[in-house]
């Protein structure tokens, strides 16, 4: 009787063993598992690398940016970050480059741009909303999917996926960035999403080491139909551990008032 109950026990634990490796291989619960785990992280260390192509009436505009983000204190009073970002635009045989470094800490907004150095202040949620905008081009929900599926490589998981275009338009305009920002400024902007794939890497931690999101679309503003492709690598770094934001001398920047939005 003994050995029968010892042997039920074992075929028990097995049993357990493999329903909850095939929960754990479920692609669907492992991106909600990590959309709710990168969701508790107080500290972030972050690049990102961008590739944009618009296209119109045979020109081509290329736009590359590059991105290094630190915060720590996420969601609290002693929030701070620094990013340091770099974008060049190509078109027409001429190439411009702009270089920015913004900081935010104790309530106010540092920017270091073409020489200028300003600050303004600003609440918490404000930046909050700024900092979850960049974030929000590859942090995707299962609801804005259409298909996923996933890999193992290098003791990681790799998520690959396919998005539901009908889903991505807010995603696509902050993808824009400051683009977009100098096109809004003209008229409203109308976007036809045709196609947002990607992966996502993740750490036995269940965090996110690395996104890739590629991106096709087409803009319209002031009845001029821009198609645009996208190209976006993040790289997560440490995850889970403490970030060092170091601030540089803030005392040199000069105070201005922002104008009231509409």
């Amino acid at each position: 009787m003994k050995k029968w109950i010892q042997a039920g026990c074992v075929a028990l634990v097995t049993v357990l063993m493999i329903v909850v490796g095939c929960v754990s291989k479920n692609p669907w619960q492992v991106l909600a598992r990590s959309v709710a785990k990168q969701a508790t992280l107080t500290d972030l260390d972050t690049s990102v690398a961008m590739e944009m192509t618009l296209s119109q009436e045979g020109q081509k505009v290329s736009v590359v940016s590059d991105m290094d983000l630190k915060c720590s204190g996420i969601n609290t009073p002693d929030m701070k970050y620094a990013t340091d970002s770099a974008m060049t635009v190509s078109a027409l045989g001429i190439t411009q480059q702009l270089d920015m470094q913004t900081y935010y800490y104790d309530g106010w907004c540092y920017t270091d741009m073409i020489g200028e150095k300003y600050k303004y202040a600003t609440d918490l949620s404000t930046i909050m909303n700024s900092l979850q905008q960049n974030m929000n081009t590859s942090n995707l929900t299962a609801a804005q999917m259409l298909d996923l599926s996933m890999t193992e490589e290098n003791g990681q998981t790799v998520l690959a996926f396919t998005a539901d275009p009908t889903q991505m338009n807010e995603q696509v305009k902050e993808a824009l960035g400051l683009i977009g920002d100098q096109l809004a400024s003209l008229g409203e902007i109308a976007m036809d999403v045709h196609d947002v794939h990607g992966t996502y890497t993740i750490n036995k931690d269940g965090y996110y080491t690395a996104a890739h999101v590629i991106m096709s679309y087409e803009m319209s503003i002031l009845g001029i139909s821009i198609p645009v492709d996208t190209d976006i690598h993040m790289t997560f770094n440490n995850p889970g551990e403490p970030v060092n934001v170091e601030l540089p001398d803030l005392s040199a920047y000069n105070e201005i008032e922002l104008p009231e939005a509409d």
